[in-house]
């Protein structure tokens, strides 16, 4: 609830992990062995009270038939260094036995801890972490990676990282202390940077008129992304949609699922590591990764007919190098050799002179090696 087989890619060697998979949709990374509504509190602030994500959350759940009992404390203007040294805050989580307790960080404590040092975020989340574990050993404390704020940091006189860099130093820093702490990771701000990077950026789509506070489609995604990591399943066929258009909402659905399910080992999430799962065997490819170096998607269209786009992120100026082989290693193309500056990258692949079958294409930086069939 809630292996190794060797083989040889141009003198690279990957393990081939054959992963015992129950059904997800019976999959939490909290064990409910009880008939009980699980129990779930949001600590946050405004971000948290705007569209009242907690309603959302709520309304979602309960849609896909699950029985769960959801406070929140949020008071506009709260950070969680505040938090940790604020009575109502101790008071609220010492309230009960909570099965969940989701911390929301703000954009640019997170992004640059050691910038906005008068309240140190990840000072704050070990402290919580040590008041929540002492009122309940078993709550499993979710932290909520923060979106950046649409202007990025370019607010601040002499700051110039747009709302890109800034994610991305969100997302180095989360994954960087996650490393040192017992949380599982809500990829949120992640979910917000697919979205706005598969639609180019527009003005004020996920993001208010404020730049940074959430309109009802960021609050419907973020619901979304602490559904699939809590419950370790898609959101998508859920008949609740916030008030958005069916179409948008089954859009933002597939996002925070995929942004979540795609990647559990980085999000700390409990079925990735332990993996006590029955039944239904899947062969997948596990990749040597060092976070913060970079991230290879998948490619689209998958299966393909002639050409595809294989999508990587880069999150430091590094030497990059795509080739793609056969399932016996045979090296059949370099699509590309260089050094790169940290950004979004997508190349095209034309295929049409290849034999139909199955490939793989994998991308080496100075730090990590990742690999994906296609």
């Amino acid at each position: 609830m809630n292996i190794h087989h060797n083989i040889k890619f141009s003198n690279k060697t990957f393990l081939l992990i054959i992963i015992l998979v129950s059904s997800l949709g019976n999959s939490s990374i909290f064990a409910n062995n009880t008939n009980e509504p699980l129990e779930i509190l949001f600590i946050g602030n405004s971000y948290t009270n705007f569209n009242n994500l907690p309603n959302v959350f709520y309304n979602l759940t309960t849609s896909a038939g699950k029985e769960i009992f959801v406070d929140s404390y949020a008071p506009p203007g709260t950070s969680l260094f505040e938090h940790s040294n604020n009575a109502n805050t101790l008071s609220k989580i010492r309230e009960k036995k909570w099965d969940f307790i989701i911390l929301q960080g703000t954009g640019r404590r997170i992004a640059y801890p050691d910038s906005f040092t008068d309240e140190p975020a990840f000072t704050a989340l070990a402290e919580l972490e040590e008041i929540i574990l002492n009122n309940c050993e078993s709550t499993r404390i979710i932290f909520f990676m923060p979106w950046a704020d649409e202007d990025g940091m370019t607010w601040i006189e002499g700051w110039t990282q747009n709302y890109e860099e800034m994610q991305i130093d969100i997302y180095n820093s989360t994954i960087q202390f996650s490393n040192k702490m017992n949380y599982t990771i809500a990829p949120v701000g992640w979910a917000w940077y697919k979205v706005l990077d598969e639609k180019n950026y527009p003005l004020h789509y996920l993001h208010a008129f404020d730049w940074n506070h959430p309109r009802l489609n960021g609050t419907y995604l973020t619901a979304c992304v602490i559904y699939s990591t809590i419950f370790v399943e898609s959101t998508s066929g859920i008949q609740y949609y916030a008030g958005l258009e069916l179409s948008e909402g089954v859009y933002l659905q597939t996002i925070a699922s995929n942004t979540v399910l795609d990647n559990l080992k980085d999000w700390k999430i409990k079925p990735y590591v332990d993996t006590t799962f029955t039944d239904t065997i899947n062969t997948e490819i596990i990749e040597f990764e060092t976070p913060g170096s970079s991230k290879l998607y998948q490619n689209f269209p998958n299966p393909f007919n002639e050409v595809t786009h294989i999508k990587y992120m880069l999150f430091e100026e590094t030497k990059v190098e795509i080739e793609l082989f056969d399932l016996l290693g045979k090296k059949y193309a370099v699509l590309v050799n260089e050094t790169k500056l940290p950004g979004s990258y997508t190349i095209e692949f034309d295929g049409s002179n290849f034999k139909s079958g199955v490939y793989f294409f994998g991308l080496k930086t100075d730090k990590n090696y990742q690999i994906k069939k296609c």
